[in-house]
């Protein structure tokens, strides 16, 4: 994610890239704002 708009909305490149692909392929994607300092547990979960 680029930036968080003052209005608590995530904005810049990486957000219009994931919303042009969910509207090409029908896909939900839910941003989810992570702590630098927890990335890596975030990324090493499995569901």
């Amino acid at each position: 994610m680029d930036r968080i708009l003052a209005n608590g909305q995530p904005a810049g490149f990486n957000t219009a890239l994931l919303s042009e692909l969910g509207r090409r392929t029908h896909t939900n994607f839910e941003l989810v704002s992570v702590s630098a300092g927890a990335r890596q547990a975030a990324i090493s979960m499995k569901h």
